[in-house]
């Protein structure tokens, strides 16, 4: 691959990549849905970037975790899009975010595809998508989510829709950390079969704080990934330092993980 990625974007000291903020993008795009409907969205600049730095135009993109729809803006980037989501409640939202493309796409239909269901047990379509674009649940998000929903600070960020996310007693977000590692071994084994050999698997993952210490959850991804046969293709770190419950706990003296990775992985010819 001899593109660069974001090659216009501000870097910081660190040389993490720094995307404006999405919100107008956001209501521009999806004007039917209120977009604090799931605070853990891909923003959507960063998400286009990928999109062209791994993608061409005709080509399909598939996001296994859809939550919201965000990786719809490939849909205005000249590329078919598929989504699989398994909880409901975002298949809801997906639906009306199609919806409200339609005045920018009036071919929306067409070139975006919701499957709805769980990805694990959808997939692998043999051979089929040009690239893959998503950023994989945390485990033990049932706790989390519970957590979040029953303290009143977190309520008052507008995190209170966090136990949404795990609704469905199938969502891979529910199992704990042993579990979970196993489930996604699996899950990423079926998408090097869904890929078509050349094609690319992209994945957006923010190390997470346990106890005080730092998890390498990123790094896990991608030795996960290798061993399964996928080739390492490119990695960077975008400035994601995350909204008002981040903030507060920064106030507070904790430590927050302020980059996020995006990981680019191939599938070989």
């Amino acid at each position: 691959m001899t593109k660069t990625f974001a090659p216009n974007c501000e870097r910081n000291k660190e040389g993490w990549i720094i995307f404006p903020r999405d919100s107008n993008l956001r209501a521009l795009l999806f004007p039917l849905t209120d977009p604090s409907e799931h605070v853990a969205k891909a923003n959507m600049h960063m998400v286009s970037a990928l999109v062209e730095f791994v993608s061409e135009i005709g080509e399909n993109i598939l996001d296994p975790f859809a939550g919201t729809g965000t990786i719809l803006v490939g849909a205005t980037l000249g590329r078919d899009v598929y989504m699989i989501e398994l909880e409901e409640h975002f298949q809801h939202v997906i639906e009306q975010n199609i919806k409200g493309l339609k005045k920018a796409i009036p071919d929306i239909d067409e070139v975006a595809t919701l499957i709805q269901g769980d990805c694990s047990r959808i997939l692998p379509i043999p051979d089929f998508f040009n690239h893959m674009i998503f950023s994989p649940p945390y485990s033990n998000l049932l706790r989390k989510s519970e957590a979040i929903k029953n303290d009143k600070t977190s309520v008052d960020l507008g995190y209170g829709s966090a136990a949404l996310y795990t609704a469905h007693p199938d969502n891979v977000g529910n199992l704990n950390d042993f579990l979970y590692a196993q489930k996604m071994e699996k899950t990423y084994k079926k998408f090097y079969s869904s890929l078509k050999p050349g094609g690319t698997m992209t994945i957006i993952i923010k190390d997470r704080m346990v106890a005080g210490k730092r998890v390498a959850l990123s790094d896990r991804a991608a030795r996960d990934c290798i061993r399964l046969g996928f080739e390492f293709v490119d990695r960077n770190k975008w400035y994601a330092k995350g909204g008002g419950y981040a903030a507060t706990n920064r106030s507070h003296g904790l430590e927050t993980v302020d980059d996020e990775d995006l990981i680019t992985l191939r599938r070989p010819l």
